[in-house]
């Protein structure tokens, strides 16, 4: 189980280092995702699910971002990113909708 853990840890790093210091939103994406794949029981999920969202919403894919944050916001009601995903959720929903036309 540690060594599970460690290698999960070392690839969801390498995904960070991807998005928040080389901002290369798909290489992000796809280490995340191969943790997702690889490591399924990642203690780390809610995290994991939040920055993939975010990379997702970096790279312009909101209808990918979306089931990430919500997933976190609906899975992990205790997470220290729950707030933040509901934030983005919420902007990002209000910002899908159709503009009503301007009354003149």
């Amino acid at each position: 189980d540690e060594c599970y853990e460690t290698l999960a840890e070392s690839e969801f790093r390498v995904g960070l280092f991807y998005l928040d210091i080389r901002k290369a939103c798909r290489a992000a994406i796809a280490r995340f995702n191969d943790v997702l794949e690889k490591y399924p029981s990642y203690k780390r999920q809610d995290e994991l699910h939040f920055r993939l969202g975010s990379a997702y919403q970096m790279c312009g894919q909101l209808d990918q971002a979306l089931p990430h944050f919500q997933r976190v916001v609906d899975s992990f009601p205790e997470s220290e990113f729950r707030e933040e995903a509901q934030t983005i959720l919420s902007t990002l929903q209000v910002a899908d909708r159709p503009q009503s036309p301007t009354l003149k």
